[in-house]
């Protein structure tokens, strides 16, 4: 058994992967990459955007989307090293767009906290003044 894997690795995976490291193209890496980081923050906006029910704005996206997916697909059917751009541009968008969103969030909390402060310390105001 171990015989028969090892020569299924010698005659077929290591002569493939010879053949497809010699494609490897840096420009296309880095094409890959962007189109790759493109994709996760249009999908993790897409997903924000349906959960507030946003018709056109997810329907755009949605579109986006396949457009990214097929280029990126094209690309790695040609060479499977070329997955390596895609997965780490779609950990590096992901990560952008979710950061993005917790530091949105925050500053839109703060804002609201403020704002109930001052509408707090204007009532307290009124009270004063009505005494």
């Amino acid at each position: 058994m171990i015989q028969h894997i090892l020569n299924y690795v010698t005659n077929y995976i290591i002569p493939y992967i010879i053949t497809q490291i010699h494609l490897i193209n840096p420009i296309t890496w880095i094409f890959l990459f962007i189109v790759s980081v493109i994709f996760d923050v249009t999908y993790t906006k897409s997903v924000l955007v349906i959960a507030r029910v946003k018709a056109r704005s997810a329907a755009n996206l949605s579109v986006l989307m396949y457009l990214l997916t097929a280029y990126g697909t094209i690309n790695y059917m040609h060479n499977i090293f070329n997955l390596i751009p895609i997965i780490i541009g779609a950990w590096v968008g992901t990560y952008y767009i979710l950061k993005h969103e917790e530091r949105r969030r925050k500053l839109w909390k703060e804002k609201r906290d403020k704002q109930k402060q001052e509408r707090l310390y204007s009532q307290e105001n009124e009270e004063v003044n009505d005494n």
